[in-house]
């Protein structure tokens, strides 16, 4: 069922073999070329006629439909939470078994509550400012296994919280790690990796392998700006946006609000909100702004986190392997705390995946609004919540006179970041044309990438999640490209939905965008 992948290879020139029989789960130490691929790499097929999958390479025996685990993914394993810096240079990591810290510390402020103010920690034996401790900080209710970020240190006995988590009498732990922006972006890290794609038929068939094995390519998410890089960097929290103005994050308020401005920069923090309600240009502009590498959501980088997540689970269904997230709301409206949620509520899961979906309502308590999130590796809300634009992809939908197929352009140079022209950019694919404003996605294009090819499944076969595109003579424009479906979405929003609707130019109080680097 599946041979455990570790380091634990040398290598004898062109040929790869075990440091130690005992390293790997095979009966025998005498491997072929055809062996050591086998085992050296991780894939999935998925017969588009009959819906089916089977897991390939290392993974054959695992069931699927459920994560192939850790031990089994050697990509995937490797992702991990970081605090980058503005320069490009990782900080530190954050702990993998306490997800507050910084990685390997231990040494944290504990106590016991003995008042109870609603949004604060109050400890009269604590002395929180001799501790060190700042805003961007999380304190851990142990008792009730809550979390909150730290706003401010009122005193030394005192401190202020985004969320009213603590009563009198209960303990709480402080981390180490700063998720406010101190110590940089929250980030999660991606090591580089190899990957092929045949269609043989009806049959996809992808894989993935830490090593550049015959007939593989490298991942062109890790060809970026016309270097190989070993690493790439997703942020762990939807886009939010800093204020050179105020020097300030933006209001809780302000954040449908259309105000970019130059200097203002993207950030991925914890305990603020998704700035919404900005075009794809500023979205451009003020991740370019946080320094040199950053860059907002590329097209090349988001296909690799959704294949990454279709290797390990082997099914497209996200909202099913992982849960709806935030995706299942109603009752509200497109502001902070009702239908677009808290930055941060998955930092309990770490480097993990993770879904909380409360409930569909708002009521007395915000059930859902204030709780509900999912998480994929560490990424939050990859999908739901709000969509985020994606970059370094130009749609042309504008009209042809007739419905017809749209072409679809694409780059991982940022100095080519482009809305209305293919001009440096490689021609993908011409996208084909569906005779309906949205619908579940039934098949994909032959090319690089998830794009979708036909509609007419639901929310439990094929795709598994919607597709909006449409061609009439009254969306005569180049489409900017949203993915991953909201909070009121439904069973449409996954890993795979992806809008290609709206113009170049919009901006929506539902569409946020995405920092990487």
């Amino acid at each position: 069922m599946g041979y455990k992948i570790d380091d634990k290879w040398k290598d004898n020139g062109s040929t790869l073999s075990p440091k130690n029989d005992r390293d790997i789960d095979l009966p025998s130490n005498i491997f072929t070329t055809d062996d050591i691929s086998l085992i050296l790499c991780q894939g999935v097929s998925w017969d588009s006629s009959v819906d089916t999958y089977k897991r390939l390479g290392s993974l054959q025996g695992i069931a699927t439909g459920a994560s192939a685990g850790n031990d089994y993914l050697p990509i995937q394993s490797d992702m991990k939470r970081c605090l980058l810096q503005d320069d490009g240079t990782v900080n530190y990591y954050v702990d993998t078994d306490n997800p507050i810290m910084k990685d390997g510390t231990t040494v944290t402020t504990t106590g016991t509550t003995d008042g109870t103010t609603a949004y604060k920690l109050v400890d009269t034996g604590a002395d929180f400012v001799t501790d060190g401790i700042a805003a961007g900080q999380f304190a851990y209710n142990s008792t009730d296994d809550t979390y909150s970020i730290i706003t401010a240190i009122d005193d030394l006995n005192t401190l202020s919280l985004e969320r009213d988590i603590f009563i009198t009498g209960e303990l709480y732990d402080i981390g180490t790690a700063n998720f406010g922006g101190t110590d940089g972006q929250v980030m999660v890290e991606i090591p580089k990796f190899y990957y092929k794609h045949t269609l043989v038929g009806t049959l996809n068939s992808w894989y993935i392998s830490k090593y550049d094995l015959s007939g593989f390519e490298l991942h062109p998410a890790f060809w970026k700006d016309g270097q190989e890089v070993d690493y790439r960097y997703i942020s762990a929290f939807e886009g939010s946006m800093w204020d050179a103005t105020t020097s300030a994050m933006v209001a809780k308020a302000d954040i449908t609000t259309s105000m970019y401005a130059a200097g203002d920069k993207m950030c991925s923090v914890a305990g603020t909100w998704a700035k919404v309600n900005e075009t794809r240009v500023e979205y451009r502009a003020m991740s370019a702004e946080r320094g040199t590498g950053f860059r907002q959501l590329d097209y090349y980088l988001h296909s690799a986190v959704q294949l990454l997540y279709l290797v390990e689970y082997a099914d497209f269904n996200s909202q099913t392997m992982i849960g709806g997230g935030r995706t299942n709301l109603t009752g509200g409206g497109w502001t902070a705390d009702s239908y677009i949620g808290l930055t941060g509520l998955s930092i309990g899961d770490g480097n993990g995946t993770n879904s909380v979906m409360s409930g569909t309502l708002y009521d007395i308590d915000g059930t859902g609004y204030l709780t509900d999130y999912m998480s994929y590796r560490g990424i939050e809300n990859f999908f739901g919540n709000v969509w985020k634009m994606v970059d370094g992809i130009a749609w042309d939908g504008r009209w042809t006179g007739s419905a017809a197929a749209q072409p679809i352009y694409v780059t991982n140079n940022v100095n080519y970041f482009a809305d209305q022209t293919n001009i440096n950019l490689k021609h993908l694919c011409d996208a084909s044309y569906i005779d309906a404003d949205a619908g579940y996605i039934s098949n994909i294009e032959n090319v690089f990438g998830f794009i979708p090819s036909v509609v007419g499944a639901s929310s439990t076969t094929k795709l598994t999640d919607y597709y909006y595109q449409y061609s009439v003579v009254d969306r005569d424009f180049w489409r900017v490209v949203s993915a991953g479906g909201a909070a009121t979405y439904g069973g449409s929003a996954g890993v795979f939905s992806l809008d290609a609707l709206a113009a170049w130019s919009g901006a929506y109080a539902t569409i946020a965008g995405r920092l990487c680097y």
